[in-house]
């Protein structure tokens, strides 16, 4: 999906968490709705929806782009640096993040990330917890699932896929996804190396997301690798962001793409794409919320601003949408708002 919406002298109806409704300003202001609400002006800006980012982390040390393996000491010095950041996030007009607890190292460590990341989900952003597979899949029950679930309510694992699984993994696999769909939990492949073409196969046909980093070159080649339904996600700081004719060539197949900015401002990741990526505005804006979403299996509820979704919403200062992405390391966005809550709103400066 490339396409946005645009209506210009626009408006939002916005009734407790959700959009009510959506359309010319003149319409939206007769709504019997509309009649009593606070109004928020939004003139000479741009209204949108939040920014999605599907790699984002509450470690300091993994949003600065360093490689290590988090060492959960402390719950609450970890809460406070993590709220903190997605704070930041949220000043930049990220309101969606995908939280992997990857770089835990551990299955302890991965459990007490979880729980701190859990405790932070009613706060700045939206938040998707992402639980990592074991590496030993045959070890993972429906008890693991169910434990997942009930004690960090965790809405998606990561799967590593590798060159060498075969038949035999993928039947493990395929048990594994239908044990993850009975508890509602959805899944994800982080992609190394080529893999093998059943292997690929199942991981775009059977899911709707397909991620991958170091594999992408090598993906993105596969003859299977064509279905729509496919998410690519990848850092734009990453070596895959140095070769713009693999983007191109993952936007020629009709594939969704959308990213992370490795850092905090999504904005810089916005610059990236469309100067480096070679994106227009609007395939840059739509891998920066909509794909983004997809990505988080939640496009459903957050993404773009729809009737019935939640109000995930950011004004930036910018007369028009393709003035956004055109400046690394600014920031347009004046105010952010998650589910009709503002989280953050610039105050201007006053002279006097």
């Amino acid at each position: 999906m490339s396409e946005i919406g645009v209506i210009r002298g626009g408006a939002l109806l916005l009734h407790g968490e959700r959009i009510e409704a959506v359309g010319p300003a003149s319409r939206i202001e007769n709504l019997a709705g509309a009649r009593h609400a606070d109004e928020v002006d939004a003139a000479g800006g741009i209204v949108m929806p939040g920014f999605v980012d599907t790699e984002a982390s509450i470690s300091p040390a993994a949003c600065c782009g360093g490689a290590h393996r988090l060492r959960v000491s402390s719950h609450r010095k970890l809460s406070g640096e993590g709220l903190t950041l997605l704070r930041q996030y949220a000043s930049y007009g990220t309101t969606f993040t995908g939280l992997a607890a990857r770089s835990a190292g551990d299955a302890r460590m991965s459990a007490k990330l979880l729980k701190v990341q859990g405790s932070l989900e009613h706060t700045a952003t939206r938040i998707r917890d992402i639980a990592i597979l074991p590496e030993d899949w045959a070890g993972v029950g429906e008890s693991w699932f169910r434990n997942l679930k009930a004690r960090f309510h965790a809405g998606m694992i990561e799967v590593t896929l590798e060159p060498h699984h075969g038949a035999a993994e993928l039947r493990t696999l395929s048990h594994i996804s239908s044990m993850a769909a009975d508890e509602g939990i959805s899944i994800r492949f982080l992609v190394h190396g080529r893999l093998r073409p059943e292997t690929l196969r199942h991981a775009v046909s059977s899911m709707p997301v397909a991620i991958s980093d170091h594999g992408a070159e090598e993906l993105l080649k596969a003859s299977e690798f064509t279905q729509p339904s496919s998410v690519l996600s990848f850092t734009a700081s990453s070596h895959v962001a140095a070769r713009p004719e693999i983007i191109r060539l993952l936007l020629n197949r009709s594939c969704a793409l959308s990213f992370s900015c490795g850092q905090t401002n999504m904005q810089d990741a916005l610059f990236s794409a469309r100067t480096h990526f070679g994106l227009s505005a609007e395939e840059a804006i739509t891998a920066a919320t909509y794909n983004g979403a997809c990505g988080l299996d939640a496009a459903g509820t957050t993404g773009s601003l729809e009737p019935g979704k939640f109000a995930d919403l950011i004004i930036l200062a910018v007369p028009d949408y393709r003035d956004t992405g055109l400046r690394i390391g600014a920031s347009d966005v004046t105010l952010s708002m998650r589910g009709g809550m503002t989280v953050f709103e610039r105050v201007p400066l006053n002279p006097d």
